[in-house]
């Protein structure tokens, strides 16, 4: 039950126990009106009235306290379910507490390598970014020992990049190559032989050897060796 209804059924109560309540009607002798009333006469009348307002509303207050208490049990029950489910405020042990976030990683634009033209006697090649310091040592196999030794340069080739990993680690080593170049002069058959370094830069000098590109040759026909010293760029 809600506050206002039980308001007006306390109203309700007190008006009708107002209107049962009947006020005794006093009964002054009448004077002749030539006569006026003494001020001890208006005095007595002011108190008999008062005293009888009093007795009224006593008895009225008496009723309603009367009537508050002979409530039924079962709607203070229900007050008091409806005051439990009133949701309760907040405390500091219930505000959820936010983790502070990590720091964002520095991330590094790397730098835009120089393009370094070579020179053949057949064609001029560009030769495609490098993003390391790589120093190739080439091992030419020579059939027999009586023979001129054969130079093995390639009319195109592509040095390795250096991976952003490998970079953040500061990776260095070397990895040696074996290769056949066919008819046409293309690259085929890389394999590894040894590797001081990851993956990254194993699988980084493979790609690139395989994009190597030589003059055809009926003696360049065979295996060959070939080592990517990687170094880690400076600055």
């Amino acid at each position: 039950m809600s506050t206002d209804k039980f308001d007006n059924e306390i109203a309700q109560l007190y008006q009708q126990r107002k209107q049962q309540i009947v006020v005794p009607k006093m009964k002054l002798q009448q004077e002749p009106s030539r006569h006026k009333y003494s001020p001890l006469n208006l005095l007595t009348l002011f108190l008999a009235g008062g005293m009888a307002s009093f007795g009224i509303m006593a008895i009225v207050s008496h009723l309603s306290t009367s009537q508050i208490k002979a409530i039924d049990p079962a709607i203070n029950s229900q007050a008091i379910k409806f005051i439990e489910l009133a949701p309760n405020k907040p405390t500091e042990k219930t505000l959820a507490t936010s983790k502070p976030l990590p720091p964002l990683p520095i991330v590094t634009s790397p730098e835009t390598p120089r393009i370094i033209p070579v020179q053949t006697k057949t064609n001029n090649h560009v030769i495609k970014p490098a993003k390391l310091a790589v120093a190739l040592i080439q091992l030419v196999t020579v059939p027999q020992l009586n023979e001129p030794k054969l130079i093995i340069k390639p009319i195109y080739k592509v040095l390795p990049e250096y991976p952003l990993d490998a970079r953040i680690n500061n990776q260095t080593g070397e990895v040696k190559l074996s290769y056949q170049i066919d008819t046409t002069g293309k690259v085929s058959h890389i394999n590894i032989i040894s590797s001081s370094v990851e993956k990254g830069l194993q699988r980084s000098a493979k790609k690139a050897l395989a994009k190597w590109q030589y003059k055809p040759n009926a003696q360049l026909l065979g295996p060959h060796e070939i080592i990517f010293k990687f170094t880690a760029p400076k600055g």
